[in-house]
C-alpha cells in the first residue's frame, strides 16, 4: 500500500505504474518526461508512463518534479500539470514551452542550473503570465533570454544573471515585478525588454553601448541607472521614469541626455534633476 507515499525516485520508467493510488505523492524524480526523435521508442514509453500518472488521481498533490536524464524538452510535454517546482538535473540543451496555462497560478520555482542551455527556450513567452513564479535559477551557459520569457511574472522580483548572458530580447521582462538587476556582461538589450517594470528600482548595464527605444518605458520606480559605455539612447527609452534621479553615463552621452530630458520626460515639471555620478 503506497497511499501514504510522499516522495518517489526512480531510474526505470516501468516503476511509474506502481504509483497508481499514491494520492499523497508530492515529489517525483524520473529520468524522462517527453518524446524526442533521438531515442523515440525509449522516451515514448516514458512519456506514456508519465501520462498515466498525470491522468489519474495520483498527482492531486504532486508539487515537485525532478527530471534526471532527458536532454531535449519539446513544447507542452507538461500540459495540464499544476506542479509548484520543476527541476532539471540533466545536461539539457533544448527547451520548448513545456507548460500550458494549467501552471499559471501554481508554478513557483524552476531550476535549470545543471543544464547546458544557451538559449533559455527555442520558443517565445516561456513563462509569460506565470503569476506565482518567484524563483528561477538559470544555467551558467546561458547567452540569451528570449522574447517575452518572463513577461507578466508578477511575483518574480529577483533573477540570478549568469556571466555568460549577453542578449535580452524584446518584452523579456515586460510588466514583471523585477526590482533590481545587474547585467554586468550583457552587451545587447532590445526595445521593450523591461517595458513597464514598475517595481524596478536600479539598473546596471556596464557593457551596453546602445539603449534602444522603449527599453525601460514606464519604469516608474526606477531611481538609478548605470550605463558607463552607452553612447546612444533610443526614443522614449526612459519615458515615464519620473523617479529617476541618478544616471552614471559616458561623457559623450551628456548632450543626448539633455535633449532627451526636454523632449521625452512625461512631466518635466515633476521630474527630479539628474546628477552625474
Amino acid at each position: 500500500d503506497h497511499r501514504d507515499l510522499h516522495s518517489f525516485s526512480t531510474r526505470r520508467s516501468s516503476d511509474l505504474y506502481t504509483l497508481d493510488g499514491c494520492t499523497s505523492l508530492s515529489s517525483l524524480t524520473i529520468p524522462y518526461i517527453g518524446v524526442f526523435l533521438s531515442n523515440y521508442s525509449k522516451t515514448l514509453y516514458d512519456s506514456m508512463c508519465l501520462k498515466s500518472i498525470f491522468n489519474n488521481q495520483t498527482t492531486l498533490n504532486l508539487k515537485k518534479l525532478i527530471v534526471t536524464r532527458q536532454t531535449e524538452f519539446s513544447s507542452y510535454i507538461l500540459r495540464g500539470t499544476s506542479i509548484e517546482e520543476f527541476i532539471v538535473e540533466s545536461e539539457a540543451t533544448k527547451m520548448g514551452n513545456i507548460f500550458d496555462n494549467s501552471s499559471y497560478d501554481t508554478l513557483k520555482k524552476v531550476d535549470f542550473s545543471k543544464t547546458k542551455l544557451t538559449a533559455l527556450s527555442e520558443d517565445s513567452y516561456l513563462f509569460s503570465g506565470f503569476k506565482a513564479l518567484d524563483q528561477v535559477i538559470l544555467p551558467p551557459t546561458l547567452t540569451s533570454i528570449p522574447f517575452g520569457a518572463f513577461q507578466k511574472c508578477t511575483a518574480l522580483t529577483y533573477l540570478n544573471i549568469p556571466d555568460s548572458l549577453t542578449t535580452i530580447e524584446p518584452m523579456a521582462f515586460a510588466y514583471s515585478a523585477i526590482k533590481d538587476i545587474n547585467l554586468l556582461y550583457v552587451t545587447n538589450i532590445s526595445m521593450t525588454s523591461f517595458y513597464s517594470c514598475e517595481s524596478l528600482t536600479s539598473l546596471t548595464l556596464l557593457n551596453v553601448e546602445k539603449i534602444p527605444e522603449n527599453a525601460f518605458y514606464n519604469c516608474t520606480s526606477l531611481i538609478s541607472v548605470e550605463i558607463p559605455k552607452a553612447t546612444s539612447i533610443g526614443e522614449k527609452a526612459f519615458y515615464g521614469c519620473s523617479n529617476l534621479t541618478t544616471i552614471t553615463y559616458h561623457l559623450l552621452l551628456l548632450r543626448i541626455l539633455l535633449v532627451y530630458l526636454v523632449r521625452f520626460y512625461t512631466n518635466p515639471q515633476d521630474s527630479k534633476k539628474l546628477q552625474q555620478t
